[in-house]
């Protein structure tokens, strides 16, 4: 246990390395990454194996900031059945996306030569590729508009029969050792982050992880987008940051402690008011609504997709977006402590749930496909915190920390394929439309070519969907019985409503998901590049998403009440009380996942007619859920309206008002010097002729002036 506190040092050392000494070594900088997450995972699985053998929980900390002679902030870890879960999935995931990441941004010069190299460097393919994308494309999209957007397939490459040979190899990414050493810092920041045993040390490595993101959202700094994307990203969860900040102080002021533990026990003894969890839990659920994307800051986890897709994967999976659903975890024993705190939590997390789900049914970008999914599973997580069961959001954070990164890194391996293949985009290319290696309407026909980056889709969107026994089927079915209990022992209506919102999720989830799956595998291929050089990924990528398949089909029989709810009894121990499964609720949620399926095979499969049908003409309906419901336009016009606006009468009353009176008061002084110092002017014939004149004004007054009044 003592070993702990190594974890996250590891990777930061390997941060620090690199970005001091190896920036340039990308190959050295690579692997000395990778060896840090390395080492950092074995001792996770090592505390994670000794808790599970029954080894208490171990805590550590020090003084580290005065505030007075009998007052110091404290910094501090803690390794608990909690804390032991999230380290043994960051790491772990974080590993298998940096083994990935070498295949994904490098190939050594033979691979690049084959044709086998980094995905993103278009400027490398030769004139006649780009000159081949460019007229396939414009002709493919020109079909699109006349066609429809929704399922239909365009001609594809092979049916124009242009083909101009195979596409030039790609090269490196220049920045493959910036790219590790940002995603050191981010990992041991998050790492840091899942050991704090107080509010202080984990708002530090918060912040750690809010600074990392921002580097690697952004890694492609000179693409307009990108760096849009890394700030949008970086101002949306300040706002969440500050309220998480407030509610730090606010319990440091009401209680005097920062330490989980001692703010549990004042929860749970009642020496903590329910006025005073109430308003801490609701500040800090601020900073979760904000890091794990909920409504209505949810708004730059689609943008954070510029970024490079291990990226996505890592933020999306284990680490960024599972800060905010670990924090509510972490201090669970305040939010319990106030039921009203926990309805918000759970009306919020429901109704992100089902809002996200909507949005993924039209998105076209692969990613932001898969964005909207991770939106919509943490609604889920937060739905089951806020339905008093710790056990069933923790649950499914574990899994789908495993099969979410799986269906990025595939997403990944398909945008690769196609960027290798010579997948380019026209110039004319809508600029509201995704690039054609990430356009699904653009895919199509790769089963045969791509057959593991295929079944490991598809397993993914499987245990997504809910269908048992994969992983995905026990926890989303853990989160389900928690709100119905929740809605039948005295939760009211609005656990009910809740409750709904899950349900119509499974069936939105499945569609989605399999809309992708449909798209992208089935049928012929329907995009700009040829056919014949679409093939599977390199080995460094799909090793990696052969060992994410097994925890994505296995990880959930860990929790299956059949098998003893094992993760909620190493979760909560004693305080575990698990029931039995509700079958006939199991049941209706397999058969909407089935049913959301078999919808989705009936429209998109090859192109379905029923996809025209369905979608004609683009609706009001279509337009909202493809715009997002206008709410990244809506905060545009407030900030326009009201915020800009207010600053602009600020800063007019602050130079008129403030400054002007500060000023005039100052002129006004001025004035006055300037006519009382001519009293003082140091000529003597000035001093002279005024004595002269005093005199002869007393003389006046004496000799004319006083007689007529005596």
């Amino acid at each position: 246990m003592e070993l702990a506190w190594l974890i996250p040092v590891l990777p930061f050392a390997a941060f620090a390395v690199i970005g001091l000494f190896l920036r340039r070594q990308a190959e050295l900088a690579g692997w000395l990454s990778v060896l840090a997450i390395a080492a950092s995972c074995a001792i996770a699985w090592l505390l994670f194996f000794r808790m599970l053998g029954g080894a208490p929980p171990y805590e550590a900390q020090f003084p580290w900031l005065a505030l007075g002679p009998d007052v110091a902030l404290p910094f501090g870890i803690r390794v608990d059945p909690l804390a032991a879960v999230m380290l043994v999935v960051v790491t772990t995931v974080s590993l298998l996306i940096q083994i990935y990441s070498r295949g994904y941004l490098y190939e050594p010069e033979e691979a690049a030569e084959a044709g086998t190299g980094h995905p993103e460097a278009d400027a490398a393919h030769g004139e006649a590729a780009q000159a081949h994308g460019e007229a396939v494309a414009a002709q493919a999209d020109a079909n699109e508009r006349t066609r429809g957007a929704h399922g239909v397939r365009p001609p594809s490459a092979a049916e124009h029969g242009e083909h101009h040979g195979p596409p030039a190899p790609l090269v490196r990414d220049p920045g493959f050792g910036r790219y590790f050493a940002y995603i050191s810092l981010f990992t041991a920041s998050m790492l840091g982050l899942v050991l704090a045993n107080n509010l202080l040390t984990i708002y530090l490595f918060w912040e750690g992880v809010g600074l990392g993101s921002y580097l690697l959202i952004g890694f492609w700094y000179t693409k307009p987008e990108a760096a849009m994307a890394a700030k949008k990203a970086f101002v949306t969860t300040r706002f969440g940051d500050f309220g998480f900040l407030i509610g730090i102080l606010y319990l440091w002021w009401q209680t005097g402690v920062l330490e989980f533990g001692r703010l549990a026990e004042l929860a749970e003894t009642g020496a903590m008011s329910e006025t005073v969890a109430t308003i801490g839990a609701l500040l800090l659920f601020m900073g979760a609504v904000g890091k794990s994307a909920q409504f209505p800051l949810h708004v730059w986890l689609p943008d954070a997709m510029e970024g490079p897709t291990p990226v996505s994967a890592l933020i999306h999976a284990a680490t960024m977006v599972a800060a905010g659903v670990y924090l509510v975890a972490r201090a669970f024993p305040i939010f319990e402590h106030s039921p009203s705190a926990m309805l918000v939590v759970a009306f919020i997390g429901g109704f992100t749930a089902i809002f996200a789900a909507s949005m993924g049914l039209v998105a076209t970008d692969i990613k932001r496909v898969m964005a909207f999914s991770t939106v919509s599973q943490l609604g889920y997580m937060m739905l089951g915190l806020g339905a008093g069961a710790i056990g069933a959001g923790m649950f499914h954070l574990f899994t789908h920390a495993f099969f979410k990164a799986l269906l990025f890194l595939t997403a990944g391996s398909v945008i690769f394929i196609l960027h290798r293949a010579g997948a380019h985009d026209p110039e004319d290319i809508d600029p509201r439309d995704p690039p054609r290696a990430q356009d699904i309407r653009y895919m199509g026909g790769m089963w045969k070519r791509a057959p593991i980056t295929g079944i490991t889709m598809t397993i993914a969107a499987l245990s997504l969907a809910g269908i048992p026994p994969l992983a995905g089927f026990w926890s989303k079915d853990e989160v389900l019985l928690a709100t119905y209990e929740r809605a039948t022992h005295g939760g009211g209506a609005a656990y009910w409503l809740l409750l709904l919102f899950a349900i119509i999720t499974v069936l939105l989830t499945a569609f989605y998901m399999f809309r992708v799956v449909f798209l992208t595998f089935a049928g012929s291929y329907r995009g700009p590049a040829d056919p014949q050089y679409i093939k599977e990924s390199p080995a460094s990528m799909t090793l990696p998403l052969l060992v994410l398949a097994v925890p994505s089909v296995v990880a959930g029989l860990w929790g299956a009440p059949q098998l003893g709810h094992g993760f909620g009894h190493f979760l909560e121990g004693a305080d575990f009380h698990g029931g039995e499964m509700n079958l006939p609720l199991a049941l209706f949620s397999t058969l909407l996942a089935v049913g959301g399926i078999a919808l989705a095979w009936l429209t998109y499969k090859n192109g379905s007619l029923l996809a025209m049908a369905m979608n004609p003409r683009p609706s009001a309906v279509y337009a909202t859920l493809l715009n997002r419901y206008w709410i990244d336009e809506l905060y545009m016009w407030l900030i326009d309206t009201f915020i800009i606006n207010w600053a602009f009468a600020i800063d007019w009353f602050d130079t008129h008002v403030i400054d002007g009176a500060v000023n005039g008061a100052a002129r006004l002084t001025g004035s006055i010097g300037n006519s009382v110092r001519q009293v003082q002017t140091g000529r003597i014939p000035a001093y002279a002729l005024a004595v002269f004149g005093g005199l002869a004004l007393i003389s006046i007054w004496a000799i004319v002036i006083r007689p007529l009044f005596s």
